[in-house]
């Protein structure tokens, strides 16, 4: 198994890892499972005219406020993350508004549908458009779903 540092580079585990041994007194690190069972909130929505995303729920479940600064990051997969603190503000109304060039960059147009994940645990959500959950499902081997699969 090879791991990667932060700057790409290949590091290999030592063939024989130095021994440690317990001594008594000393506390004990406790190694836990990476992968997160917190709560992610999904919701599908639409898009309209402005950028704004219809569906306000996730919003409410983040406890965001309107008028409240965000970022928005384009990774290089074309999703989204979006975190308090930023260039960019929901609307007064409470929207969250995609600016016309991350909508050009994603392809999206108005009355498109992008599922949007809330990660209350990081208080960030996560946008993903529908060609993109497309082709995720297609990648996992989903590629139809039937009345056996409910």
């Amino acid at each position: 198994m090879n791991v990667h540092d932060t700057h790409g580079a290949s590091i290999s585990p030592q063939a024989n890892p130095p021994q440690y041994r317990a001594t008594a007194g000393l506390p004990m690190v406790t190694l836990t499972n990476q992968t997160s069972t917190a709560p992610i909130d999904f919701v599908i929505t639409r898009v309209d005219r402005r950028g704004r995303l219809a569906d306000r729920s996730y919003l409410v479940f983040l406890g965001w406020r309107p008028g409240e600064s965000i970022e928005i990051i384009v990774r290089r997969s074309r999703a989204l993350n979006i975190h308090r603190g930023g260039p960019n503000a929901l609307t007064s109304q409470g929207h969250l508004r995609l600016p016309a060039a991350v909508r050009a960059l994603l392809r999206l147009s108005p009355g498109d549908k992008v599922l949007v994940g809330a990660k209350p645990h990081q208080d960030t959500l996560i946008i993903l458009t529908m060609p993109m959950l497309h082709h995720m499902l297609a990648t996992c081997g989903v590629t139809e779903i039937g009345p056996d699969d409910a």
